[in-house]
């Protein structure tokens, strides 16, 4: 159903509520449109405080950087009463059929900035995947003090349609900044895929009280093959606290395996909680799947960070490194400990197993 590409050289600006502009013209959850930026620095859909948009079914293409527009992306939302838009069907760095990133990539793939809050990217349901892969650098930015409340389900970040080849972007799958309340995943058809992009496949940075259920991080669509990110699964630093990792629940489990580093990384962040995950194995969780490092590292200043929970325990298995290694103080681990499982680094350098009080120098 696709014609010719569409370029345009000015952005396109939405600032009416209750717009939806509609490419998937098929109907089949697919995109129809294609557009591609004509002049550096160019936003494409650019919603500004604007509320109860919808934009759908467009294949979007090399969206640069440049001083056009402050933070460019092929879609951007941002401004206080930017509220409820939907992101759904957009294929944002790929080709048509999401098979191949020669010559199609943006800057960067989706913004969410300036107190822009409860927005949608992917609705949770199989036509609504947004594919966001083989951009320059992060699939998805959220940013900023008062851009709260943003939920990314049922998406693609990192690899190809079909979900099985790494076509990665070029530093993170997503970036949360200073914002609050972000929810990454949702059960069912909610699940993100984010897996094979060039640096973390999720990094929170000074983000409080995120909520990250039912992601795959580092496999394939099957949670039974790496196509790891080549940094950390997961990572949070620079203070982020109150996050939620898991549920506790089946529907809500994350897979973190076959990263390049560790699974999941706490830098100088505290108070955040681990539950129900698979971290180093296959989604039935059956074969091992490992992390290259640690499946859980916890270092710098963090305290007070929970792992597990009494009957929800996370299994943490296959990873090539330690299961658990913990640099910081008051951090607590719940559930069943395999012998060596758990290290605690102390200011010798040393690591004191926390289960059978062995020793390794480092």
């Amino acid at each position: 159903m696709a014609g010719a590409p569409i370029t345009i050289d000015s952005k396109l600006q939405i600032t009416d509520d209750n717009t939806t502009v509609d490419g998937d013209i098929g109907s089949d959850g697919k995109p129809d449109i294609i557009i591609i930026a004509g002049q550096t620095g160019i936003n494409g859909f650019h919603i500004l405080n604007s509320s109860n948009n919808v934009i759908r079914g467009f294949n979007l293409r090399l969206f640069s950087d440049g001083t056009t527009d402050p933070s460019p992306a092929p879609i951007k939302i941002e401004g206080a009463t930017s509220t409820g838009n939907i992101i759904v069907t957009n294929y944002i760095g790929t080709n048509l059929n999401g098979d191949n990133v020669t010559g199609t990539g943006n800057y960067r793939g989706i913004r969410i900035d300036s107190e822009a809050s409860n927005n949608k990217i992917g609705d949770g349901t199989i036509t609504g995947i947004n594919l966001i892969s083989g951009n320059q650098i992060t699939g998805i930015q959220i940013v900023g003090p008062n851009t709260n409340g943003n939920q990314i389900a049922g998406n693609i970040i990192g690899l190809d349609i079909s979900g099985s080849l790494d076509f990665g972007n070029g530093t993170n799958g997503i970036e949360v900044i200073n914002s609050t309340g972000t929810i990454i995943g949702a059960p069912g058809d909610g699940r993100n895929l984010i897996s094979g992009n060039n640096q973390m496949g999720i990094v929170l940075n000074n983000a409080s009280n995120s909520v990250i259920i039912n992601n795959y991080i580092g496999t394939n669509i099957n949670g039974d093959v790496p196509v790891g990110n080549s940094l950390e699964g997961l990572r949070l630093e620079n203070g982020s606290t109150g996050t939620q990792i898991g549920d506790g629940s089946a529907a809500g489990r994350n897979i973190i395996s076959g990263n390049s580093q560790s699974g999941i990384e706490i830098n100088n962040s505290n108070d955040n909680t681990l539950i129900g995950n698979y971290i180093g194995l296959t989604a039935n969780g059956i074969s091992d799947l490992g992390n290259t490092n640690d499946g859980i590292f916890i270092s710098g200043t963090s305290t007070n960070n929970t792992i597990g929970s009494s009957g929800q325990g996370n299994v943490i298995s296959g990873n090539n490194g330690r299961g658990i290694t913990i640099a910081g103080d008051a951090n607590f681990v719940y559930g069943k400990l395999h012998r060596r499982s758990v290290w605690r680094q102390w200011p010798c350098g040393q690591y004191h197993c926390g289960y059978c009080g062995h020793r390794k120098q480092q």
